[in-house]
């Protein structure tokens, strides 16, 4: 997912703020009444104004921000942030955790780690992310050949 930076001086929310929003609502109805198992969403959330505390909940700093609505989407989507270190840096000082892992289940991701840079010869840069995806996949049913009938197709 890519939420682009705030583009004015308004605190009005943008409309892929409100898209964004609109669908962490959307998928947290789909977890709620037992359609899926699990939510994972990641990418840049663009969201330098909310701090995360140590269970991956938002908190956000000011109220007033463009931020707001898509902290409290995550905050109201009980969706857990998984990445603890800053994720973009500008002239090789840590400016904030923009890259965020967001899961239902935390138990289904572990051993998220900050790598190497995206783009290594620039001053501005986003880290690569890797984590460990823990999955509950269902076993197929083995195959039975006795039950075929060759001839009849």
């Amino acid at each position: 997912m890519y939420r682009p930076p705030p583009q004015n001086d308004t605190n009005c929310p943008s409309d892929s703020d409100i898209a964004i929003s609109t669908s962490l609502e959307s998928t947290s109805n789909l977890l709620r009444s037992g359609k899926y198992s699990g939510i994972i969403l990641m990418g840049d959330f663009n969201l330098p104004h909310v701090e995360w505390n140590e269970d991956g909940a938002p908190m956000l700093i000011d109220v007033s921000t463009k931020n707001c609505l898509v902290g409290n989407a995550i905050s109201n989507s009980s969706l857990v942030q998984m990445v603890k270190e800053e994720t973009f840096f500008c002239n090789e000082h840590p400016i904030s955790l923009l890259d965020l892992v967001l899961v239902s289940d935390p138990n289904r991701v572990t051993n998220v780690k900050r790598g190497p840079p995206l783009d290594g010869n620039s001053s501005r840069y986003h880290c690569s992310l890797s984590f460990q995806l823990h999955s509950r996949a269902a076993r197929s049913q083995a195959f039975d050949s006795r039950t075929l009938h060759w001839r009849s197709g």
